[in-house]
């Protein structure tokens, strides 16, 4: 599989020469998981998977460890910054940094996004709050999962059910189509796996934020959101989606000549007074992104 290497083009400032006060309120705490339950499946024998609930399981298993890894990362990373260390390698990895600064418009060379505190659109505790509360989500055990192949259209691999007004919460089920249980031709079972991770780190978005697919640069957009985790676990990510996660220009750019043409999933149509919200991958494309790792201290 290609890889892309990152090394940070950021120049970062004198660091403080004292502590900074970093706010808190507000990020809530990781809940507890609860193990996936067959119960929240009613998919039953689907053609060429022999135990559909334990592949729904270790989906589940490892879009939460990716969900908790980039999560530590940035809570360790803005820590050691409100210590008054520089805001940039070795605390933050540099695939980390190129997103941030690059998709989500989080300009991590300014002190002043990790010193803000939630509910600031560009805030590092934003984007942490935004994660903890789509992994909370995910590790509730509330979400169920439904197979309707009658209802994918071609290249998809799940779709949800979106109220555009937010006025109405449709039940927080994800619908699994047949790409996401059989790996197509030439695909490695391993990265197939990583995909059906992503997809539920992407449905799960959609039905925290209520959000169609609508292009943008934040980590409000589901194809941002589950992006940003995937390249920051080293998991692959189809390049071909290029319209859906922009490349903000808030921030400036890092190192412009290796800027990754990488970005959405899906398009949004209308189906009665909900939004069906698709994702779609094709893991034959997939590329992973390297870059130096965060070092914990």
């Amino acid at each position: 599989m290609p890889y892309r290497t990152y090394t940070s083009g950021l120049t970062y400032g004198v660091p403080p020469a004292s502590p900074l006060t970093c706010p808190t309120r507000g990020i809530p705490a990781s809940e507890p998981i609860t193990p996936f339950t067959p119960n929240r499946t009613n998919c039953g024998s689907i053609t060429g998977v022999a135990h559909p609930d334990a592949v729904i399981a270790a989906a589940v298993i490892r879009a939460l460890e990716m969900m908790d890894n980039t999560i530590a990362e940035l809570v360790n990373a803005r820590n050691a910054v409100c210590r008054g260390e520089p805001p940039g390698w070795p605390v933050i990895g540099d695939v980390t940094a190129e997103w941030l600064n690059n998709r989500l418009g989080v300009c991590i060379g300014d002190i002043r996004v990790w010193t803000a505190g939630t509910f600031v659109n560009g805030s590092v505790a934003e984007v942490i709050r935004r994660l903890i509360r789509v992994r909370n989500l995910i590790a509730s055990n509330v979400m169920r999962y439904a197979c309707h192949d009658a209802q994918c259209a071609p290249g998809d691999w799940a779709f949800v059910l979106i109220d555009p007004t937010c006025k109405q919460t449709p039940p927080t089920i994800v619908r699994l189509c047949r790409n996401f249980w059989v790996a197509g031709p030439g695909v490695d079972p391993r990265d197939h796996a990583e995909f059906q991770a992503q997809t539920i780190i992407h449905e799960a978005s959609h039905l925290y934020h209520c959000t169609a697919d609508v292009r943008g640069a934040s980590i409000g957009v589901a194809e941002c959101l589950a992006q940003f985790v995937a390249a920051t676990n080293g998991s692959p990510i189809d390049p071909n989606f290029r319209t859906r996660c922009a490349i903000s220009s808030r921030c400036g750019r890092l190192a412009p000549a290796t800027q990754p043409a990488i970005s959405g999933f899906g398009a949004a149509e209308p189906a009665s007074r909900f939004v069906v919200v698709r994702v779609a991958f094709d893991p034959r494309n997939a590329i992973r992104l390297k870059g130096r790792p965060a070092v914990r201290r």
